[in-house]
């Protein structure tokens, strides 16, 4: 941006930022300007009242679009328990650039804001009270966007998770029983399958009922 501009004051605020009240001077005009910038991202400036230079103005911008990026990621996180490659998925979707969204998901990364173990296994227990089987549940956690790591922490959970039961209850439910006609049964496997269970879980099932 042309022209000079001077800090005018820097004051705390209780949600952890720092707002910055900047004045642009551009020929005779002056124009107020404020930026949130985050704790840590102001403290990384060192910062004071007084002139800034035109780099510093445009690294002020840069900041505060990180700051609302972090600030929106984080109330999205409260309505919603999600992925860290879920909520950047929104944050990009909300209109921030990539590179701003990729920088907001990394500070929540580093503060530790989001478990996506904990988030992952959560998700998980709710899919199991759906009654999806492990295959359609373990796919679904990969498409939140949730890490390897958090994925495979479920694959050794579900383990302790009755399929075969759960899947004797879908038929019981959904179809009232094994159906007698052959066409009807291979349309109630190919069910199964979609929601998830294996052959073994499906042939396990029959037996319980």
């Amino acid at each position: 941006m042309p022209g000079s501009a001077r800090i005018k004051s820097l004051t705390r605020r209780g949600d952890a930022t720092v707002l910055l009240s900047v004045e642009v001077s551009r020929a005779d005009e002056h124009e107020a300007v404020e930026f949130v910038l985050l704790d840590e991202l102001f403290l990384s400036l060192d910062l004071k009242v007084g002139e800034i230079d035109e780099e510093m103005l445009y690294t002020l911008d840069r900041y505060s679009e990180v700051t609302a990026a972090y600030l929106s990621a984080c109330m999205s996180f409260a309505y919603v328990q999600s992925s860290l490659g879920a909520l950047y998925t929104k944050l990009v979707g909300k209109g921030f650039s990539k590179e701003t969204s990729a920088e907001a998901i990394e500070i929540i990364r580093e503060r530790g804001f989001v478990d996506e173990d904990a988030v992952a296994m959560r998700r998980a227990e709710i899919m199991v009270k759906k009654l999806w089987g492990r295959t359609r549940i373990l796919r679904e956690l990969r498409k939140e966007g949730f890490p390897d790591s958090a994925i495979e922490g479920v694959s050794e959970e579900l383990y302790d998770v009755d399929f075969a039961e759960m899947c004797a209850r879908v038929i019981e439910k959904k179809f009232s029983g094994v159906p007698e006609d052959r066409k009807e049964r291979e349309k109630m496997f190919a069910s199964l399958s979609r929601l998830g269970y294996s052959a073994g879980d499906i042939r396990s099932a029959l037996r319980l009922i």
